[in-house]
């Protein structure tokens, strides 16, 4: 089940990889997008050509399902933190917020990449490091041990134990 899922996702990954390395070559390491790369250089007969159209319509769509959970998710986790009780009041704030940072955080391109190769695996460590681990130890700290009862006790039938 999720296992075969995740080995099937691992094994279409490698031949993603495979075949983006047997293609563009040295050209791997300076292009943004290998697979869009690789895709566009296929020419079936003049019959199979322009292909990349088939990863921009996947990559569109995967951004778009990966941003709506996300979109979700934040609006329903304020809600939850506010203690409200419905999350409909925050979908027009946080989807304003939404749009005015992307609009406001990169002035070009090229400053994205060098933010995510440089800045973002600092502050990105906190998220997706240090904040998983704080809150795993809290709930181990919190959780209750379980109650063990005494085999004679049940066995008996003795209420004093």
């Amino acid at each position: 089940s999720i296992l075969k899922a995740v080995l099937l996702a691992g094994i279409i990954l490698l031949i993603i990889t495979i075949r983006n390395i047997l293609v563009l070559g040295e050209l791997l390491t300076i292009v943004i997008y290998p697979s869009f790369s690789a895709i566009r250089l296929i020419n079936i007969g003049e019959i199979f050509t322009r292909l990349e159209i088939i990863v921009n319509i996947t990559l569109l769509a995967i951004g778009f399902i990966k941003f709506n959970i996300f979109y979700y998710s934040t609006v329903v986790g304020t809600a939850q933190l506010l203690k409200m009780r419905t999350y409909l009041p925050l979908v027009l704030p946080v989807g304003a917020m939404i749009v005015s940072i992307s609009l406001l955080q990169y002035d070009t391109y090229m400053s994205e990449i060098f933010d995510t190769f440089y800045s973002f695996p600092l502050y990105s460590l906190v998220f997706e490091l240090f904040l998983p681990l704080l809150t795993l130890l809290i709930i181990m700290i919190k959780r209750p041990e379980p109650a063990i009862k005494n085999s004679e006790t049940v066995q008996r039938g003795d209420t004093n134990a």
